[in-house]
């Protein structure tokens, strides 16, 4: 998630986003593995960057940015931990009054179809599911035939977001 997050980040700061903040889910687990490489990614880029945690669904994300917006107003860049919670982000900048992307570009993680139906359509980090499930399969005959050793670094796969631009960011 690191490469994912850092990528977000850098199209942000390239739109001079520079009050950026980021959603995270409050499940844990894949929450906290993406949470923790959004702040390193920040860190890295020498950025601050706001973190905030809700549930897993649009209407908590919608309430979380609802709140986010009361205590710091001048939020111009959103990341947020899938495009579910996206989506009620994007409700809560537009029942503010908030334009997106100009007052505030969203970027959402996961590149699911909802992200073409919401409006404006959602900026997302996708996996490219295809190129995944090729590599797994491959990497499978490769262990199975001996070709690979398990355990070895070939046997493990480093799998990197796209980012996917659309109308939010």
């Amino acid at each position: 998630y690191f490469h994912a997050a850092r990528m977000a980040l850098e199209h942000l700061l390239a739109a001079q986003r520079r009050q950026i903040a980021y959603l995270d889910s409050d499940e844990g687990g894949q929450a906290t593995t993406r949470g923790l490489a959004v702040a390193a990614a920040a860190a890295d880029a020498g950025i601050d960057i706001i973190i905030l945690e809700a549930q897993d669904t649009a209407p908590a994300a919608r309430e979380a940015v609802r709140s986010l917006l009361e205590q710091h107003g001048t939020v111009d860049g959103l990341l947020v931990f899938n495009d579910l919670m996206a989506a009620g982000a994007l409700k809560a900048l537009n029942a503010a009054g908030r334009a997106v992307p100009r007052d505030c570009a969203v970027i959402g993680m996961d590149g699911i179809p909802l992200g073409e139906l919401v409006s404006p359509e959602l900026t997302t980090l996708a996996l490219d599911l295809r190129a995944v499930g090729r590599a797994a399969v491959g990497l499978v005959a490769d262990l199975l035939s001996g070709a690979v050793e398990a355990g070895s670094p070939d046997a493990s796969l480093i799998l990197k977001h796209q980012l996917v631009l659309r109308q939010s960011a």
